[in-house]
């Protein structure tokens, strides 16, 4: 069914598909780091999910070979957030 979807879409449909993800990524950004500025533990958690999924993005980008820079940065926002770190937030 996804893939019927996918398929009837235009090459400009595709663009403001990624368009859209992009901004959602973007404003999730912004909302952790201001909750990491505050030193906020929701800052912290989403900032985790957020290096997670650069991983997996990576990951899959890797596969493609276009993603190694969001692979890198998502590895080093899970190590330095999961570490000793943690006990600074609130």
């Amino acid at each position: 069914m996804l893939s019927s979807v996918f398929s009837n879409l235009s090459s400009v449909d595709y663009l403001h598909l990624a368009t859209f993800i992009v901004l959602i990524a973007v404003v999730l950004y912004v909302i952790a780091a201001v909750g990491l500025l505050k030193m906020k533990n929701w800052g912290r958690y989403l900032a985790l999910i957020i290096g997670i999924f650069d991983i997996i993005v990576g990951v899959i980008g890797l596969i493609a070979i276009v993603g190694l820079i969001p692979l890198i940065f998502g590895i080093i926002i899970v190590v330095y957030l999961a570490g000793d770190v943690k006990y600074e937030f609130e």
